[in-house]
């Protein structure tokens, strides 16, 4: 049998050891799931449409995609606390990073800081919210998250695993 880290509790419960590669992985694939399920304009020629059957399971593999990717860059910056940052909303994740990388996320999402710290703000309940839409009233999302926050990081979470 392998040599194996210690496992970590986290609520009482025994995890697995953390991987950041693996939630690095695990980023780019719900975003491609996302992908799938309501294409980008300009990056595969099929015009979006909010009416779509798909747009919720598209929000809500955005939406774990940034959570995922957020989490996978702290365990990089030996920076996530399993204990701390079981939280689905993104800016206080986004927050313990280092400057640089928030800094390298903003550029590739091609905005200013005051804007993209808002549309992460904005977007603290897009994951549980978009999971139960059935239950809510107000159905409404900002695309700049969608289509450009939730992508940018991902890009740099798998930019600092290279190897994965």
């Amino acid at each position: 049998m392998p040599n194996r880290p210690p496992k970590q509790k986290r609520s009482g419960k025994v995890n697995p050891p953390v991987s950041g590669a693996l939630a690095s992985q695990l980023a780019s694939a719900f975003l491609n799931a996302s992908r799938l399920c309501m294409p980008i304009p300009g990056e595969t020629g099929v015009e979006y449409k909010i009416d779509g059957k798909m747009v919720a399971p598209a929000v809500v593999c955005a939406a774990f995609s940034a959570e995922i990717g957020l989490k996978a860059l702290l365990i990089k910056e030996g920076n996530f606390d399993p204990d701390v940052d079981c939280q689905h909303p993104p800016f206080p994740l986004f927050g313990k990073l280092s400057d640089h990388v928030q800094a390298a996320m903003i550029r590739a999402a091609g905005m200013d800081r005051a804007s993209f710290e808002l549309q992460l703000q904005n977007a603290k309940d897009v994951f549980v919210k978009w999971r139960y839409l059935n239950e809510i009233e107000h159905k409404s999302v900002n695309l700049d998250f969608v289509l450009k926050i939730v992508p940018a990081i991902e890009s740099v979470a798998r930019q600092a695993y290279p190897e994965s």
